[in-house]
């Protein structure tokens, strides 16, 4: 048996989905970013910052009285909680260049740039998060 569906006999109204740019995606649930200290910090770029092609992340991945064993950057897009590994370095960086992105990798929106600073027991206290804006695919 085959099932045809009546036509309506009235038209279904309904609504046009407006296009929201990326920077004004519910402005940022996280407003200055999350840098809890001066030694795991992102200096560049700034919170919602619009982005495109490849850019570098500055700032400082350092431990302060603990053994140091690696930092990471991570970037997930907003409606993820999986970050995914971007770069990473065995020795402490303070107001260098902590890694390099290319943008045009990841879909246009709001995006989470986090740095972690990982000591020799494997923990990760403090971390740095900041919403960034990917744009100009």
């Amino acid at each position: 048996m085959i099932y045809i569906p009546f036509l309506p006999s009235q038209p279904i109204q309904t609504t046009t989905p407006s296009a929201s740019s990326p920077s004004n995606f519910g402005v940022f649930a996280v407003s200055n970013g999350s840098c809890p200290s001066e030694n795991v910090s992102i200096t560049s770029p700034k919170s919602g910052t619009n982005l495109s092609g490849t850019f570098s992340v500055y700032g400082t991945a350092r431990q302060n009285g603990e053994p140091f064993q690696y930092y990471r950057l991570e970037v997930r897009p907003a409606f993820s909680q999986v970050y995914n590994y971007l770069d990473g370095k065995t020795v402490e960086v303070v107001n260098g260049v902590l890694g390099n992105i290319n943008a045009n990798l990841f879909d246009n929106g709001v995006h989470y740039l986090r740095l972690t600073v990982v000591n020799n027991t494997g923990n990760y206290p403090d971390e740095c998060i900041i919403p960034i804006v990917f744009s100009g695919n």
